[in-house]
């Protein structure tokens, strides 16, 4: 499985939702925060650019952007996001030095 796959599937288990539910362009507040987390973890683990994130993401670049901005917002000033955001970053952690281990 590639890494950006592992992140998809780190944050759909940690918000309890389906992978293919994520990618949808819907505007429910769980599975928006959890695409937002998504594009933020493309960005950060793996150096995807912000076009790039877009094309996988399907939305625009501007789009990624304000995403990656909102994430780092809710990570100072919303505890609970905060948590959230710790166990995927664990669960990604995780499974890279899986793959760096063999």
């Amino acid at each position: 499985m590639n890494r950006a796959k592992e992140i998809l599937k780190a944050v759909a288990e940690v918000y309890g939702i389906d992978e293919n539910e994520l990618m949808q362009k819907t505007r429910k507040r769980n599975i928006a925060e959890a695409r937002q987390l998504f594009r933020y973890f493309l960005r950060e683990k793996l150096g995807f650019t912000c076009y790039k994130i877009g094309k996988i993401t399907l939305c625009n670049h501007s789009t990624v952007t304000y995403s990656i901005k909102v994430v780092k917002a809710l990570k100072e000033t919303d505890r609970a996001f905060r948590q959230r955001f710790n166990e995927i970053k664990e669960r990604i952690d995780r499974e890279f030095n899986v793959f760096l281990i063999h």
